[in-house]
């Protein structure tokens, strides 16, 4: 049965993997965007697929360093659906200096956590309307700490990779915070193994080489998030944290409701 799928970071690395798979599958897709012609190029490639599948490709423009941009894109999914079967939010950011959003708040924690919290927050609707909702979240393997509430934004001394590592640790919590609300909707969240993307790319040379060398193809990174997208939610689990397309248990701090719930009043006064 085709499907209604939002998805977030579709127009390089392994996300366009997982969407060229989906369209195929003859279901209708819905990618944000940025760049108009990396939307574009995503399109004209997906579009003879979509013709023989049955399926769609369409785009929305989007800046996740703008919640303004968030808000709009997010009427835009509202416009074109009358019900949103998958949320997937597969967008990452890593800088190696304190980069400030348009809203003024560092971009790391903006872009990797408030916009999927935003718009998991404002699609929430829409995802009710499904027969068997699901939102799947990206969060890779470094999500090892703690949040760090006295600084959360890291201004007093920044460390891209302590605000990367939070930004993941900090979805893992949304992810499991949401799904122990109890509600129709299903939340899961996926590492995609150290996969050959651009991800490094404000990081310098030697970050480009790391993920270039070390990491994995963008077909073996897209499995476990096309697992969760394609499996029945009777047969997964609710709120886990999924790696090899199978439920993992990862960091004690990872299961703290208590920093969760904190968490969510903190990116929601940020936002006040």
């Amino acid at each position: 049965m085709s499907k209604n799928i939002f998805i977030i970071g579709a127009t390089s690395g392994f996300g366009i993997v997982v969407a060229k798979e989906l369209v195929s599958q003859g279901h209708v897709v819905l990618i944000a965007a940025r760049s108009q012609e990396k939307a574009k190029k995503l399109l004209n490639d997906l579009v003879p697929i979509a013709s023989k599948s049955g399926g769609s490709i369409d785009w929305i423009e989007c800046d996740l360093s703008s919640i303004k941009s968030i808000e709009e894109a997010s009427k835009k999914v509202a416009s074109k659906f009358d019900h949103l079967d998958q949320l997937i939010n597969n967008a990452g950011v890593w800088y190696s200096e304190f980069t400030a959003s348009m809203d003024g708040i560092e971009e790391t924690f903006q872009v990797n956590v408030i916009a999927p919290y935003l718009f998991i927050k404002n699609l929430k609707p829409l995802l009710d309307k499904a027969e068997t909702p699901k939102v799947i979240n990206t969060a890779p393997g470094l999500h090892t700490g703690t949040v760090n509430f006295n600084d959360i934004q890291y201004k007093a001394q920044f460390s891209g990779f302590k605000a990367y590592r939070q930004s993941k640790l900090s979805i893992i919590l949304l992810t499991r915070l949401f799904a122990s609300r109890g509600q129709k909707i299903q939340y899961y969240a996926q590492h995609p193994g150290v996969v050959n993307t651009s991800l490094g790319r404000h990081m310098g040379g030697l970050a480009n080489l790391f993920f270039k060398f070390i990491g994995v193809s963008k077909e073996k990174g897209a499995q476990s998030l096309l697992h969760l997208s394609e499996t029945p939610v009777e047969k997964l689990q609710n709120g886990e944290y999924y790696a090899k397309s199978a439920p993992k248990r990862i960091t004690k701090e990872s299961y703290d409701m208590q920093a969760a719930a904190r968490l969510e009043e903190t990116i929601i006064s940020m936002l006040e």
